[in-house]
């Protein structure tokens, strides 16, 4: 697909920067320095990002984009929806993976960036909870729609950072795919989304026992993977 000059614009001021902020530091960088680099002015800067962090941050609008989009045209169990269209934002991610390793590494280092990048998280498990959430009836479903959302997330933010800051060169999406069968196979869908009070029920050892499993976005992939096979058991 080709790009725009917008779009091609706002790749060349996100390389500008990272390469600045690696070279002086995000704190000595100037939107100025930036903009320079670029070959632009200032006022031509913020008429595509509001501050200097969010030029890091370009790729996230079309990302959501397409999570947004493969939550609507995506057919199926609603957490096996979700987990395809997070699959289908780790494609975009693979493609670009040197310059999001870099990214990653200034994040690390850098608390302005990674209170930005939380932002945007929040932003995604929004949109996965307001999807999974549907179609639910009542305060006690609602919520447990979004806790599985948040499990579904941090299952995918766990495999996306394990995989930028591991020098072995793991497949990323099949690590995805096996802790989304986990997730997926811990819980039931009651019936279609959209046609039952409850929507996502987890899976209980007797009909009036419920348990509800919060996983923490601080977990690994590993210790996710765990926890889900206790449960099960």
């Amino acid at each position: 697909m080709t790009r725009t000059r917008a779009e091609d614009l706002r790749a060349r001021l996100t390389v500008a920067a990272l390469e600045l902020f690696e070279q002086n530091g995000y704190d000595s960088t100037t939107v100025d320095d930036i903009a320079k680099v670029a070959g632009i002015n200032r006022r031509t800067f913020f008429r595509h990002f509001p501050n200097k962090e969010d030029v890091l941050f370009a790729d996230q609008p079309d990302l959501i984009t397409k999570l947004g989009q493969g939550l609507e045209y995506g057919s199926g169990e609603p957490i096996r929806v979700a987990g395809h269209a997070l699959a289908i934002l780790l494609d975009s991610l693979i493609e670009r993976e040197d310059i999001l390793r870099r990214r990653d590494a200034l994040i690390q280092a850098t608390s302005v960036l990674a209170d930005r990048e939380l932002v945007w998280w929040g932003v995604y498990q929004q949109i996965i909870g307001d999807y999974l959430s549907n179609g639910s009836d009542g305060t006690r479903n609602l919520m447990f729609a979004r806790i599985v959302a948040a499990a579904v997330l941090a299952a995918y933010r766990q495999v996306v950072t394990s995989w930028l800051r591991s020098d072995e060169n793991d497949n990323p999406k099949a690590l995805f795919s096996e802790l989304l069968d986990d997730i997926a196979e811990s819980m039931t869908s009651s019936t279609p989304r959209g046609t039952s009070s409850a929507i996502i029920s987890p899976l209980t050892a007797h009909p009036d026992r419920r348990d509800i499993l919060i996983i923490s976005s601080d977990f690994s992939s590993e210790k996710i993977a765990a926890l889900l096979e206790t449960r099960r058991e």
